[in-house]
């Protein structure tokens, strides 16, 4: 099979049913016809045949890029600034994985090979200013958005906003001068609200809501597919509950004009009013809510046994939204950080995950009994539990290499992926129960734990030079 032969489906290649290689990733042999495939496209060439190795990184700041090596010299041969096009996948199905530009391409001395980067949109931000004064202030949320891609310049449909959303923004966040680029003043209007703001597969650049938020929500939809121990590497997932019985509580607020700064006595006895504009003026804050205010709700349940101390709190502070907004933002953090929702990463075959993409992921827990660790002569078969975690990739590192054999033929020599994410255990079935114990001959003197030891009294009767009598016993010691 020719490397970089490809079907016309990538072509109209849309990621909203789930990833298009799933069923090829889940397999776990990838030989003959579901051999591992790749295409690299720099401008109008094809450079499939030539590429060496390549690293491509979505990253949870939301920045993609590619760094790769091929055969040629791409700075001169003019190819700064080129369009850079990237497919991989098995077999004749391939997708578009990444869409950028080429930057910084460093030809080798001996003119054999370059090595190169190529970064999509987001970076591609990064590098433009507004030059001028720009205030997005009053704004509604997506028009200030709107506004902000045309004057990147990039084309309408590259740009995907989920959802609708009529937040009007502060006349404070929306000031922009000359040196601020065009990332950062995406940054600072979505942040706060819990917008997420990042490069996706095909070059469509994506804003939603924070994917933490998005755990809060009453279902988890695991679009991206269910995998089974055997159809993922072994040990692949590696999940630590650190939120578990973490906070306490989730307080959203948002300064007013005067206290900005930072500070200040709030309402008298309390939490500062919910609508400071209602005869109420001096108080600290235009936007305030936790499980105390402005009616006593719950806060984050935990689990373990082990009580938060109070004010342990998860704070999102600058909240630009409306009080209702921040409101209904505490109650999805409070459901997801209650969930013990915490850090992931799994390792699995490559795939076209979306970031924000949701997986159900199933390991095989086994747990011994406790007395097999100290009792030699007895064993107890373990029980076996099948835990299903839920959990949504906010990071995804691909890479290849290649080894050439003859002037055309490669071959992958190397083919994997890291992603890392959130997750929190959503079921659990046990598949195999400890089974009674079961009494062994080892030949051995089974271990038994030594009794409380009692007291021990010592009469030392006589010392004479070197030779000391203990109770009634001769024992030599140097003295």
């Amino acid at each position: 099979m020719p490397i970089g032969s490809f079907e016309n489906a990538w072509i109209n290649y849309e990621h909203e049913d789930g990833p298009a290689l799933l069923s090829q990733a889940q397999e776990l042999e990838k030989v003959g016809s579901k051999a591992p495939n790749w295409r690299l496209v720099i401008g109008s060439e094809d450079y499939t045949r030539r590429l060496v190795n390549a690293e491509v990184t979505y990253s949870k700041e939301g920045e993609a890029s590619m760094r790769f090596t091929v055969i040629g010299n791409l700075r001169a041969a003019g190819y700064e600034r080129a369009r850079v096009r990237f497919w991989m996948g098995y077999g004749t199905r391939i997708v578009p994985y990444f869409v950028g530009r080429l930057m910084d391409p460093v030809d080798n001395r001996s003119g054999l090979y370059s090595e190169a980067s190529a970064y999509a949109l987001k970076t591609q931000l990064g590098h433009r200013y507004f030059q001028g004064r720009v205030n997005y202030g009053g704004f509604d949320l997506r028009e200030a958005v709107d506004d902000l891609w045309d004057r990147f310049g990039a084309l309408d449909e590259r740009l995907d906003f989920w959802g609708d959303h009529s937040t009007e923004l502060i006349n404070k966040l929306g000031s922009f001068g000359y040196e601020v680029s065009m990332t950062e003043a995406l940054d600072t209007i979505l942040e706060p609200m819990q917008f997420l703001s990042y490069d996706q597969l095909a070059g469509i650049f994506t804003i939603k809501r924070g994917h933490l938020a998005e755990l809060g929500t009453d279902e988890v939809y695991s679009g991206a597919g269910h995998y089974l121990p055997g159809e993922y590497p072994a040990d692949g997932l590696a999940f630590d509950a650190s939120f578990a019985n973490y906070y306490d509580d989730v307080t959203v607020f948002r300064r007013n004009e005067e206290w900005a700064g930072g500070g200040g006595p709030g309402a008298p006895g309390g939490p500062p009013p919910t609508n400071p504009d209602e005869g109420e003026t001096g108080d600290e804050y235009d936007v305030f809510v936790n499980k105390t205010y402005p009616t006593p709700t719950a806060g984050v349940s935990n689990p373990g046994p082990f009580t938060v101390n109070e004010g342990r709190d998860y704070i999102v502070a600058d909240y630009p939204g409306q009080q209702e907004h921040a409101e209904r933002e505490r109650g999805l953090l409070v459901t997801s950080l209650s969930r013990g929702v915490g850090p992931a990463t799994w390792e699995c075959f490559p795939c076209d995950y979306d970031l924000g993409d949701h997986l159900t992921v199933f390991v095989d827990e086994q747990f011994h009994d406790p007395d097999y660790l100290f009792s030699r002569a007895q064993y107890r078969q373990s029980r076996i539990d099948r835990v299903g975690y839920a959990y949504v990739v906010n990071e995804t590192t691909f890479t290849m290499s290649t080894r050439m054999q003859g002037p055309t033929a490669v071959d992958a020599d190397a083919w994997a992926m890291t992603t890392s994410g959130l997750a929190f255990e959503n079921e659990r079935e046990t598949i195999r129960a400890a089974g009674s114990p079961i009494t062994i001959d080892l030949g051995v003197t089974p271990y038994a734990a030594p009794s409380e030891p009692g007291p021990v009294d010592f009469e030392f009767v006589t010392v004479d030079g070197e030779e000391v009598t203990v109770d009634g016993e001769e024992v030599t010691v140097g003295l």
